[in-house]
């Protein structure tokens, strides 16, 4: 006997919706698992899928694990940046204008949010001035560890809305004795320099602070009155009240150090 297939039984609901609704739009057919992929035409563009990028919230200094904080007070956020070859910071935020201190020669990454990255050859001892607002990863290029002293300038929004203290000297260059003082430069009302001290100098004279912070480049040991600081590279030390002494090199190697001077 043959059997006849049976016709599927709609209801009259779905016939009615059937018979009022457009014809849906055909689905692009999928291949078969191990069917073979027809290769596209020869000159055809390929554009990859991309990947929707994930958002990366900026973390706060403190935050950062490679910066060791040092340093928390009424004048700076500070700390020591310490990264190894080849590896990198998390991508973190400055909310305050910065003074960076690099301690021996490297090369890096700045990949600032937003922008491209710049590859930036830095010198032992050079200092950068940075603007409020910058979210970044650094980067190290180098095959010896990167470090760099970062300075966070906690006045910087009441020195963009005032008139900026006046220093005696704000730019220049001092020698005596052999020691060496240059003004690099002034931003919110702190005083950047460098030094260098050989030994038994004492540096030029100038006016005091209220403050001050000192970046060793070399193994130290000065004194100011009866102050006195020994330093490793990349220590620091700060020097709270107004000091009247000049800074003298009391060991027996040539000095190189930064100095930081808050009105």
């Amino acid at each position: 006997m043959i059997r006849t297939a049976r016709a599927p039984v709609l209801s009259l609901a779905a016939l009615a919706w059937t018979c009022m609704s457009p014809p849906a739009p055909r689905a692009a057919p999928q291949a078969a698992a191990g069917a073979a992929q027809v290769p596209a035409a020869a000159g055809a563009a390929q554009v990859p899928a991309a990947a929707a990028p994930v958002p990366v919230k900026a973390v706060s200094l403190s935050e950062e694990p490679s910066h060791r904080y040092l340093i928390d007070n009424a004048y700076i956020d500070m700390a020591n940046l310490v990264l190894e070859p080849k590896s990198a910071t998390r991508l973190h935020h400055h909310r305050h204008d910065l003074v960076t201190v690099t301690v021996g020669a490297g090369q890096i990454s700045d990949e600032v949010a937003g922008k491209p990255p710049v590859v930036v050859k830095l010198r032992d001892g050079q200092v950068r001035f940075t603007e409020a607002g910058m979210s970044h990863v650094v980067r190290n290029l180098g095959s010896a560890p990167f470090r760099e002293i970062t300075i966070e300038l906690r006045h910087d929004d009441a020195a963009h809305k005032a008139t900026e203290p006046k220093w005696e000297e704000a730019s220049g260059t001092k020698t005596s004795r052999g020691a060496r003082r240059e003004i690099l430069f002034v931003k919110d009302g702190a005083r950047v320099s460098s030094l260098t001290l050989p030994p038994g100098a004492a540096e030029p004279p100038r006016d005091n602070p209220t403050a001050e912070l000192l970046v060793a480049l070399t193994d130290l040991d000065v004194g100011s009155g009866d102050a006195s600081a020994k330093l490793k590279a990349g220590e620091v030390q700060w020097r709270g009240g107004r000091y009247t002494g000049r800074l003298s090199n009391n060991g027996k190697q040539p000095v190189k150090l930064v100095l930081l001077e808050f009105k």
